[in-house]
């Protein structure tokens, strides 16, 4: 009989401190099996609103969540949270045999009032502000209401904060999405109101959200703007009668300026705009137009290739998007404009140290290089643009299938089947409707991605647009009537401009997709074999781990010690042995990125600006590795090792690792 670990609850909103139970679960017992008991209870399941999730989809997106977190425990219905029944229930159904109880230090003292200990489970619990873990103001805030809150809001960035940080973009989106149609399904009420960044793309909304945005993409509250793809995303803030800078749209709001940021080709873009914005007559305009408090956000677009499309700028351009504090509706877009009115003329010439890596020292180096700035606001397309494609042609066919009885249960119509509330259904019947369901779904899907195809196709690039020309991302389509977004955007175009000139980069850091198989980079193979060599599974995920270390309460090694001491870890023996083969596999990552290197510079599929981008990149990660061989090379390492020289070898090595991997050079 094989032993389980289990966890149960309502999973009503899957959060982080949930995950936090399941990965400690698995992280602090080996060779048991890690069991999610999803209670399904009559009285709970009646709450509609703290309920709307069905067993099904709860197990879907808890699935969905724990794969990418590389967990993949046994997911079981129960009835209810009375521990003794479930404990039974895996004995006889699964042949598991429950040691251990994982909970909340909350929920501790009700279990315990089960007699589990009787039967030979012991009930541990995890802290949401344990001093260790440095995420706990996220734990502390997650609940299972703030998730379903940050669904019915729309609130992309609230459910973001609300899940591990682990999580891919796209595993994010995909499940804010699945559980907002499920919530949708069932009436709740649910808002279309966005923030920026959770912006849905156009073909993701709801067939009948899809259908509104597009009966009314010709009205005037409709406008449809240009996305950009910038370089760096950046805030003008006024405060005090003056200006600063900031990155609020990333959280950052500690002020900074050009020669705060760190020497590195990383950051020349936003050196450069920061120079710029100090202009007199930018300064003088930026104060005149905003309020204390205002703060307008920019994209910095940055030689003739910003990010993944190639605009061909013939100078580098800060982009007003919009006000990100203060002004809000039409103020603020007729303050960007004017703003733009009376500085889209006015050039700006700076000279800007620019940093690169330098392959034949092997160090970063700079030189100082004159640039032209100038001030830009992304393009509102016109009626006549927009007229470019007859939607409601297109959409007519698809209103028309909507309205058709479904192919598989004919009694209703299609759009009754995307719509079908499968609780409502009796059970002998929810296979059946849930396949036509499904199938609609995915039928639905298919006209939308028609429509939205010819939308890309016939407007985004039938526009020339002033910076860019034919060749964009998107349009941001905003109605200004309730201020709520969606977008368009180029994905098929977009997703193969990044694999191409971004995969270099790609893999040699933490890999990416190609042919929808995800593939690790160098330097997460690397971090994975040590997580195997040193039993550290926290270095899969070094970014985490890192920021553990960082914002601990002591000084680095302080807060490296703290961390192993409260997993409770053990050195494996000869660490001595262990670190020289690391020392090996970090010099082969750098013959590794040396090929990448190589192989860019011969790839016709880069133009020249992207590969002096690629090569800057690459030379930073292979100096990350040469910093860990020199600082492993200042390590007192030494044979006959006992255990608490094993222990602090571990923690030094760790710490060339931390200082090796997240600093930039600031000489």
């Amino acid at each position: 009989m094989q032993k389980g670990v289990i966890i149960t609850g309502r999973f009503q909103g899957f959060s982080i401190a949930h995950a936090k139970l399941i990965e400690k679960a698995q992280r602090e017992n080996p060779g048991h099996i890690v069991i999610v008991g999803i209670v399904e209870g009559v009285k709970s399941s009646s709450n509609i609103d703290k309920n709307p999730f069905t067993y099904e989809e709860r197990e879907q997106y808890i699935t969905k969540i724990m794969n990418s977190l590389h967990i993949k425990p046994l997911i079981i219905k129960v009835t209810n949270a009375y521990l003794p029944d479930i404990v039974e229930l895996l004995k006889e159904k699964y042949d598991i045999q429950v040691t251990k109880l994982i909970c909340g230090s909350d929920r501790v003292n009700g279990y315990i009032q089960q007699g589990l200990e009787q039967l030979g489970v012991k009930v541990e619990s995890i802290e949401r502000n344990s001093d260790d873990d440095t995420e706990s103001d996220r734990i502390k805030s997650a609940s299972g209401t703030k998730v379903r809150q940050a669904l019915k809001n729309n609130d992309f960035e609230a459910f973001r904060y609300l899940i591990p940080e682990e999580i891919d973009e796209d595993t994010a989106r995909d499940t804010f999405n699945i559980l907002r149609n499920a919530m949708k399904n069932k009436s709740i009420s649910i808002t279309e109101s966005v923030i920026l960044s959770g912006i849905t793309h156009i073909e993701d909304l709801d067939v009948d959200d899809f259908i509104y945005w597009l009966k009314n993409f010709y009205n005037e509250n409709i406008l449809a703007i240009q996305k950009l793809d910038g370089t760096f995303n950046m805030s003008v803030v006024k405060e005090n009668d003056s200006i600063h800078f900031a990155r609020l749209s990333k959280k950052q709001d500690v002020p900074f300026d050009h020669n705060m940021l760190p020497k590195s080709p990383i950051y020349n873009a936003l050196r450069g705009a920061c120079l710029a914005l100090h202009d007199e007559k930018i300064q003088s305009v930026f104060l005149d137009y905003m309020d204390n408090g205002d703060a307008i956000d920019i994209e910095v677009l940055y030689g003739t290739q910003p990010n993944s499309i190639r605009y061909n700028l013939d100078m580098n351009y800060l982009a007003l998007l919009r006000f990100i504090r203060g002004k809000t509706g039409l103020e603020a877009d007729q303050i960007l404009a004017d703003i733009t009115n009376e500085l889209v003329n006015h050039k700006v010439t700076i000279n800007n140290d620019v940093y690169y890596y330098d392959w034949n020292t092997e160090k970063i180096s700079y030189v100082t290089e004159s640039e032209e700035w100038g001030i830009a606001l992304p393009e509102t397309i016109t009626a006549e643009h927009k007229r470019l494609y007859n939607v409601e042609k297109d959409l007519a066919v698809l209103e028309k299938w909507l309205e058709e009885p479904n192919e598989i249960i004919s009694d209703i119509t299609n759009l009754q089947a995307i719509s079908t509330l499968l609780t409502t259904v009796p059970k002998e019947e929810r296979d059946k409707y849930k396949l036509a369901r499904d199938t609609a779904y995915e039928q639905a899907r298919e006209y939308k991605l028609n429509i939205k195809k010819q939308m890309v196709e016939t407007i985004l690039k039938g526009i020339d647009f002033k910076i860019g020309g034919r060749t964009q991302e998107g349009l941001v389509i905003r109605d200004t009537s309730n201020n709520t977004m969606t977008k368009l955007v180029d994905r098929e175009g977009f997703t193969k401009a990044n694999q191409t000139n971004w995969y270099y980069m790609e893999m040699a850091g933490d890999g990416m997709k190609i042919n929808g198989v995800y593939q690790d980079g160098v330097t997460q193979k690397f971090f994975k074999n040590i997580a195997n060599k040193l039993n550290i599974p926290l270095f899969t995920h070094r970014a985490q781990l890192f920021k553990k270390i960082r914002t601990g309460n002591g000084d680095i090694k302080e807060n490296i010690d703290s961390y192993l001491i409260s997993r409770n870890y053990n050195p494996p023996k000869q660490v001595d042995d262990i670190l020289i083969l690391i020392k090996q596999d970090a010099k082969r990552s750098m013959e590794e990125i040396v090929k990448l290197k190589n192989d860019s510079a011969t790839d016709d599929k880069l133009n020249e600006f992207s590969k002096a981008r690629t090569k800057n990149s690459l030379g930073l990660i292979y100096d990350n590795f040469k910093r860990l061989i020199s600082c492993m090379e200042s390590m007192n390492i030494k044979s006959d090792l006992d255990d608490s020289d094993n222990y602090n070898l571990v923690v030094d090595f760790i710490y060339c690792l931390f200082v090796s991997f997240t600093t930039v050079d600031d000489d």
